[in-house]
């Protein structure tokens, strides 16, 4: 059956109207721009496909912007379409999987990564001094004495006692390996005179350590022509202090020499160890029999065994070198060589992190590639099913065109009228809402982990 014909004149009016309100439609969206409408989706007015760009490498601040896990994630309705989507969203799965044990992996051996690792090493120390003799009978003949240190690995190879002061540049950095100096191995260094003949007051010269300005050694000159027995302390740098424990309580703890958090761990572990833990009252322990021989009660609340296990810290002795300065060393440098051991601290924290954020970049610069290729995939479907949907039913579609543009030019024009979508169920079944409520609660899941990742100290 035909529909009944309409006159040319109803059919030139509804056309001039359809004509002039799609031209207020199109003149209106281009003076106020894209509509902020909800989520109406027009299904012919796409936007066309990006130009494929290179993905940036670096930044302002040299580093590659982290993919979201959701950008690098194919919809449902495409993997079911190809085989290949459904291999790279396998391959996507086990990568979540190494990446969950690679984090706890990480966070079990943090505390070891910055740990220092403690290397015995021996130092070389160069005495040396000369006396400087003057032809004139008005000037008081003086006397240099040289105090330097290097490790037995950064000596000259050709001339192993030959001290720093004796060497050239170009002989001490190819000689320096470690990049390890004096003022890194000693915070004090003291040289005793013989108070008969400099007195009591000014017989003692001390050299303290400056950490911003490092050197190889130190130099003593004082005014004599006799000989002169010397008594020379060096007191070794730690980092961390590390300090020696009483007798009675290092045998106690079983350690004698360490650093304070070590001497408190120990406390912690022997009360462990022994249950001296009150179970009534947690926050007190009942003392033993050793443990009032040291501390003198027989309780104390267990945040006070830090401050009462301070007493008993002792400072390490001083390693002492006798050494004389002789008026025949007067034609050229005389040069003593002691040796003794010195522990060095190296972290691999650095080297560590450098060696990771390495990779990480490697890993963004690659996820940024394969986000730019699902951007690409997710914009092509779109175009393919609005193409396909105008196909099948243009007139569906041109009214679900003309509808949405006239809701919108509605909103701006604020002429709407109608219920908020809001308020009313029917509005959160669209079925954009689903991909917001996604988009939020991953943000939320990101937002949590990383405060779990901060308070773990798992990144910087």
């Amino acid at each position: 059956m035909r529909p009944p014909a309409r006159s040319r004149g109803s059919r030139s009016g509804a056309a001039t109207n359809q004509h002039q309100q799609q031209q207020q439609i199109s003149n209106h969206n281009q003076k106020q721009g894209p509509s902020s409408a909800g989520f109406r989706q027009n299904t012919l007015s796409l936007p066309p496909l990006p130009p494929h760009r290179p993905p940036p490498t670096e930044d302002k601040e040299n580093a590659t912007p982290k993919i979201k896990e959701h950008n690098l994630t194919l919809p449902a309705n495409i993997i079911d379409m190809f085989d290949e989507a459904k291999q790279y969203q396998q391959l996507l799965d086990l990568e979540h999987q190494i990446d969950q044990k690679i984090m706890l992996r990480r966070i079990k051996n943090e505390s070891l990564i910055k740990q220092p690792l403690i290397i015995s090493k021996r130092i070389r120390i160069f005495v040396s001094h000369v006396y400087h003799r003057l032809h004139s009978a008005t000037q008081i003949p003086k006397w240099e004495l040289r105090i330097e240190g290097r490790l037995t690995d950064d000596c000259s190879p050709s001339d192993p006692t030959l001290p720093p002061s004796h060497q050239s540049t170009l002989e001490k950095l190819i000689s320096n390996k470690t990049n390890k100096r004096f003022s890194d191995f000693f915070s004090i260094v003291s040289v005793e005179l013989d108070p008969t003949l400099y007195g009591t007051t000014q017989n003692v010269i001390v050299w303290k350590r400056d950490p911003a300005s490092p050197t190889d050694g130190c130099v003593i000159a004082r005014n004599g022509d006799s000989d002169i027995p010397i008594r020379i302390r060096f007191w070794r740098y730690n980092d961390p202090q590390k300090y020696k424990i009483h007798p009675y309580v290092a045998k106690i703890l079983g350690l004698a020499y360490g650093t304070k958090t070590s001497f408190v761990e120990a406390l912690f572990l022997y009360v462990k160890t022994h249950k001296l833990q009150d179970p009534h009252a947690m926050e007190w322990i009942n003392c033993d029999y050793h443990f009032q021989l040291i501390f003198g009660v027989a309780r104390l609340k267990i945040n006070e065994l830090s401050l009462r296990i301070q007493s008993f810290f002792l400072q390490f002795d001083p390693i002492v070198i006798e050494h004389t300065i002789r008026v025949a060393d007067d034609v050229k440098p005389m040069i003593a060589c002691y040796e003794f051991d010195v522990e060095i601290s190296e972290t691999f924290h650095s080297q560590t992190t450098s060696f990771l954020e390495s990779f990480e970049k490697t890993i963004n610069n690659d996820n940024l590639k394969i986000s730019n290729i699902i951007s690409r995939i997710k914009r092509s479907k779109e175009l393919y099913d609005a193409t396909t949907r105008f196909a099948n039913d243009p007139a569906n579609a041109l009214h679900d065109i003309i509808k949405s543009q006239s809701a919108d030019l509605q909103t701006m024009k604020e002429t709407f009228s109608g219920r908020e979508p809001s308020k009313h169920f029917e509005y959160y079944l669209h079925p954009n809402m689903k991909e917001g409520v996604d988009r939020y609660l991953f943000n939320k899941v990101a937002q949590k982990r990383a405060e779990l990742e901060t308070n773990l100290c798992v990144k910087k």
